[in-house]
């Protein structure tokens, strides 16, 4: 859509946020107009390099007594600039760099004497920030991001241009270490300042280069009328000061701006507990500061858990009654192949996907990319996929280059107990053969796709659901070996032990009760066979969803208990499962005839009585699951073809164990292999079933 002066352009952000810029002005009237459009670029206002300027405030001006033809208009309108923003032209398009990104880009001297190049995710940044910094309802921003992006640099910019445009206003710098706060105060904020030009450097405090405190006092003693109404004229009296990191630093202080920095890696102080210190610390009288939070994150128990607490809370799509995020801050978060340094075009859009022909000959010129013939987000694909081999450093590359925020907090709470090349193997597998069934792995499963039927003579039949059904079956048994059953002193009991068993993982509420909740899931385990060792061993059939009532759940269970002739060991959180079974005769209240039905019992630790199913909480128990997992997938990853399975298995969390139902009913139907079953009766070599699958229905 074309841009007509006049008109504002609405620019999305980040969870429902937008960007308004100021009305499009006459084109003929914005920078770079004049240019070719290849050559319509972000360039810096040089103008000034055409003077000389007082090098020494203390004795005059600003500037010389004569200033040279339009110096002092420059200076009006450069100052009008570094408060209002700018207009600039870049590849055909009107761009607005508003206050902040405008004085990043011009004035901000970063490391080995070089301003800033622009990038789109600085333009995000700045435009966030102002949203932020705009919105009474606000206190702040909370950024979530990958590595090197820059935003640390562009945080001490909003810093310095505070100290030159505002007055009496106070602002600190906390970091996860001390050090590394005293560490970008030093390097970034004071030596920008070093590097500001005469007519925009004001005078500081002292005589030696700042070390924890830049107090920025006034320009000169005899300002010229040409900088009235500026705050440097009136006298700043700012100051920015660097405090090692507490859990009461600043606090008592009234600040303007407080930079957080590495939120998601503070060890020693709880970032969620500081934030309501933080939030006391920018509310002083009627002055109401900012909170700008950045981070990438650490593990869960290095910072990590802490901050995705406050990340939770800052959800600007989840107001309150007053309009505010639980956090009182705004989110944002930007992936890691987005502003990648080396894959920038000349225009400073970042290059994700495959380069044009234009991009890919800019990019050959460009010592950091290492290929210009893909694109950021192909590259970091690649250095995924080198690192599979090393789960530690798989995970450390996901959390430092993050996708998505999902990613960010499994990567941080998971060191993947699994061999990721394997699973990542087994996972595109699996995905291939749902693809040749004709279905879509993104929202399908492996195998024959329906439910459980019970007729009226009381026998149980398969039928096929595409659509709605929640089983997924790789082998189905012969009829003489399915649903077979007995009953002893009134309890119905499985008599096809010696086939498998089964795991389930529950939940809590039926679905038209809670809207969102966990899935159910039953697994199917087959035992191993010696004389059939391909198609042994290994999940066979898996019911996962979350029927609209707990009455189908219970019926779909036990149906498939029922047709396999198996028993299960069930998660005992909650127990409606065993109240179910109870009442249905097939499992008993009596202590005597508790092993007789289809439930499997575990021995409760406190009082050495046996109860059905497992409690999740028991530390024993939690370790043995976990153990069972990571030992059965060690040589046998092949046998596991349940891609909702392997999916758990990538992301499980031992800390949250209860979000990953497939791994959960996985562990359950191991630990229920050491029950005392019989014994695996040999039978002739069959034709393999599950690789193939070739399914017969009962």
């Amino acid at each position: 859509m074309a841009v007509k002066p006049g008109e504002s352009i609405i620019i999305p952000l980040y969870e429902g946020l937008v960007y308004k810029t100021p009305p499009v002005p006459e084109l003929n009237t914005i920078k770079g107009h004049d240019r070719p459009k290849k050559q319509q670029v972000w360039y810096r206002n040089e103008e000034y390099e055409n003077w000389s300027w007082n090098e020494n405030p203390k004795e005059g001006s600003v500037w010389f007594i004569d200033p040279a033809e339009g110096q002092m208009e420059w200076y009006h309108a450069e100052i009008k600039r570094i408060i209002e923003g700018e207009w600039i032209m870049i590849n055909g398009k009107p761009v607005f760099f508003n206050s902040f990104c405008y004085f990043f880009h011009q004035w901000f001297w970063v490391k080995e004497g070089a301003y800033p190049y622009y990038k789109d995710t600085s333009l995000l940044f700045f435009m966030f920030f102002e949203i932020c910094a705009t919105d009474p309802k606000c206190r702040g921003m909370n950024m979530m991001k990958g590595r090197r992006i820059g935003v640390s640099t562009m945080s001490m910019s909003i810093m310095l241009q505070y100290c030159l445009i505002k007055q009496n206003t106070e602002q600190g710098i906390v970091s996860k270490t001390g050090i590394d706060a005293e560490k970008i105060f030093k390097l970034m904020l004071v030596n920008a300042f070093d590097s500001l030009p005469p007519f925009l450097k004001p005078r500081i405090s002292g005589n030696a280069t700042p070390v924890k405190v830049l107090h920025v006092t006034k320009p000169t003693e005899k300002g010229n009328k040409a900088s009235q109404g500026t705050a440097a004229e009136k006298g700043l009296n700012n100051k920015v000061e660097w405090r090692a990191t507490s859990a009461n630093v600043f606090d008592g202080d009234g600040l303007w701006m407080l930079l957080i920095d590495e939120a998601g890696k503070w060890e020693e102080t709880d970032i969620s507990e500081y934030l309501q210190v933080a939030l006391k610390i920018i509310r002083a009288g009627k002055q109401t500061g900012r909170i700008i939070m950045i981070t990438t994150v650490n593990k869960g128990d290095k910072g990590g858990d802490n901050y995705k607490i406050v990340w939770d809370q800052s959800d600007q799509t989840k107001l309150d009654v007053l309009g505010q995020t639980k956090s009182k801050l705004y989110r944002l978060f930007i992936e890691g192949y987005r502003g990648m340094d080396g894959w920038i075009d000349r225009y400073g859009n970042s290059v994700i996907n495959t380069p044009t022909k234009e991009q890919t000959e800019w990019l050959k010129e460009d010592p950091n990319c290492l290929n210009p013939y893909i694109g950021s987000k192909e590259f970091c694909d690649i250095q995924r996929a080198n690192l599979e081999d090393d789960p530690e450093a798989y995970m450390e590359e996901v959390r430092m280059v993050p996708y998505n925020p999902k990613e960010v907090f499994e990567s941080a709470n998971n060191q993947c107990h699994f061999n990721l090349k394997d699973l990542n193997s087994q996972i595109q597998f699996v995905k291939d053969l749902i693809s040749e069934q004709g279905r879509n792995p993104e929202k399908d499963d492996n195998g024959r796709k329906g439910a459980w039927r019970k007729l009226p003579n009381n026998s149980i039949t398969w039928e096929d659901d595409k659509k709605d059904g929640m089983w997924y079956i790789l082998e189905f048994l012969d009829e003489k070996d399915s649903c077979r059953k007995g009953c002893k002193d009134g309890i119905n009991f499985p008599d096809n032990t010696s086939y498998g068993v089964a795991g389930l993982d529950t939940y809590s509420h039926s679905k038209n009760t809670v809207e969102k909740g966990s899935d159910s899931c039953l697994i199917v385990f087959k035992r191993y066979n010696p004389l059939n060792p391909d198609n042994s061993g290994m999940p066979v059939a898996m019911f996962i969803g979350r029927p609209k009532t707990k009455d189908d759940f219970h019926k779909q269970v036990y149906m498939g208990l029922e047709y396999y002739g198996i028993r299960m060991l069930a998660e005992r959180s909650p127990t409606d499962w065993e109240d179910w079974a109870i009442r249905e005769h097939l499992a008993s209240e009596n202590d005597a005839k508790k092993k007789v039905g289809y439930l499997v019992t575990t021995v409760r630790s406190m009082n050495n009585t046996e109860v059905y199913g497992m409690n999740p909480q028991d530390a024993q128990g939690r370790e043995t699951h976990l153990t069972k997992m990571v030992e059965y997938a060690l040589n046998n990853m092949h046998k596991i073809l349940f891609l909702r399975l392997l999916k758990d298995m990538l992301k499980f969390n031992v800390k949250e164990r209860t979000v990953f139902d497939a791994c959960m009913a996985f562990g359950y139907a191991l630990i229920a292999l050491d029950d005392s079953y019989k014994q695996i009766v040999p039978k002739e070599r069959s034709t393999p079933l599950i690789r193939t699958f070739k399914l017969k229905t009962a």
